[in-house]
């Protein structure tokens, strides 16, 4: 299963999402609990849509998943509902706290909502626990955290676009696409970080720059920067 799955990833990268489909769907023919199938299904439903398509994939993980897997995506997918339909208030609500709590300190979605609803000092109490963490990983393990670090300066470059600093957001953001990697989990978010720079860029005055890193997306991915603006959009990010 593993190879058809890490095909899947590599076509979901570049764009070509039913191809993807067909090769996790041929991973999880082969092995039904092969859990990290349904997660990249899933982020096939957050770049391409419509977002209620994610509630028959995790009915099918429920299945053969463990519990804690289908949880967890569960919170996932109704942040993202609650995000696109402009409910930016549900992670502070009551019957979220469990779900807010398996999310965690490194969930980027949340980061921006605390940003977007005036949280600014949550925001940037999670951006030290996020630092913490990946010291106290880099220290006992002996490993480099990249996608930690990446995660942690593109929630920097996020808070400093709000702030209207757009040269140092850009700084974070290039940051961030330094540590992201063609892989997994990494690639989409190596894409975002690098449309975020584009977005800085072009604020900052320099739309050459801007242009060069749009190319440099366009080059991997022809369809993200499209579905990236609209993304952006249904979250009321401009």
């Amino acid at each position: 299963a593993n190879p058809y799955d890490s095909l899947g990833e590599l076509l979901i990268l570049v764009g070509r999402y039913d191809e993807a489909r067909e090769e996790l769907e041929q991973a999880l023919e082969i092995k039904p609990d092969f859990c990290a199938s349904y997660k990249n299904l899933l982020s096939i439903v957050l770049l391409e849509g419509p977002i209620e398509a994610a509630d028959g994939v995790l009915e099918r993980a429920a299945r053969t998943c463990p519990p804690s897997f289908v949880e967890t995506a569960k919170c996932q997918v109704e942040l993202w509902k609650d995000a696109l339909a402009g409910n930016l208030e549900s992670p502070w609500q009551e019957d979220r706290a469990e779900c807010t709590e398996k999310l965690g300190d490194f969930s980027f979605l949340l980061h921006r909502m605390e940003l977007l609803t005036g949280r600014r000092e949550a925001a940037l109490a999670r951006e030290e626990r996020v630092r913490i963490q990946i010291e106290e990983f880099e220290e006992r393990t002996g490993v480099p955290n990249k996608y930690g670090r990446g995660l942690h300066h593109l929630m920097q470059g996020s808070r400093l676009v709000m702030d209207g600093r757009f040269g140092a957001a850009a700084e974070q953001f290039r940051e961030a696409d330094e540590e992201f990697l063609y892989w997994g989990r990494d690639g989409i978010l190596k894409l975002m970080s690098r449309m975020y720079l584009a977005r800085a860029l072009e604020q900052t005055g320099d739309q050459d720059g801007a242009q060069r890193v749009r190319a440099e997306v366009d080059r991997v991915n022809p369809r993200f920067a499209d579905d990236f603006q609209e993304l952006q959009e249904m979250l009321g990010l401009r």
